[in-house]
């Protein structure tokens, strides 16, 4: 299998809700993980909240909305926008 360096050059609408879905949950995965990693094997007082969590990997989400935007892809950019926006008011839906 050989990979296409222009495979995240794609301009369209379900791509940019791929990417809007998959980066914040690799990135809650990524930071779950390491917070958990912390709490297990060093001190259980220096852990971070999981609302925190949520918000830095919703604002992660932001960077390839703006490569997206800065590229002139902006069916790929606003997919991602729409996946922020929803995430967003999902969490503070929850939250508050």
């Amino acid at each position: 299998m050989t990979f296409n360096k222009n495979f995240f050059k794609k301009d369209s609408f379900a791509f940019g809700l791929l990417i809007g879905i998959v980066v914040p949950a690799l990135t809650f995965l990524l930071f779950f993980g390491v917070n958990y990693f912390i709490k297990i094997y060093f001190n259980p007082d220096k852990i971070i909240k999981l609302s925190v969590i949520h918000l830095l990997s919703v604002l992660i989400d932001l960077l390839p909305m703006r490569y997206y935007f800065t590229k002139k892809l902006d069916k790929t950019a606003r997919g991602v926008f729409l996946c922020v926006f929803i995430i967003g008011i999902i969490f503070f839906v929850i939250k508050y």
